[in-house]
């Protein structure tokens, strides 16, 4: 692909903190995570234009100093867990789990 010029963009937040990018290969979501911010919002990208969309936010009061991912075999699949992650704040650290509803929800 040609990296000169960028094939999408999106305004994602007007807060100056340092964004925290997570890619899962296998749904396709990308997880945006803002250090100082409680929020994390993600997208799901796809070949064809417009190449990202939003599906939701994460939202939290409580800021967020640093984030992980956990590896795949960390998701409980019987509650159509897709990602999970750790969530470091200034005195614990918290997991956050990220499920799809079933079709027949």
């Amino acid at each position: 692909r040609n990296t000169e010029k960028p094939i999408a963009k999106q305004n994602i937040d007007t807060s100056s903190g340092i964004l925290m990018p997570f890619y899962d290969f296998d749904t396709k979501l990308l997880f945006l995570a803002g250090k100082g911010d409680g929020n994390i919002r993600y997208y799901e990208m796809v070949d064809e234009k417009p190449y990202i969309h939003y599906v939701a936010d994460y939202k939290s009061s409580t800021p967020q100093l640093g984030m992980a991912m956990r590896p795949k075999t960390a998701c409980d699949i019987a509650s159509c867990e897709v990602a999970s992650f750790l969530k470091v704040s200034n005195n614990m650290i918290e997991p956050i789990h990220f499920t799809v509803p079933r079709k027949s929800e």
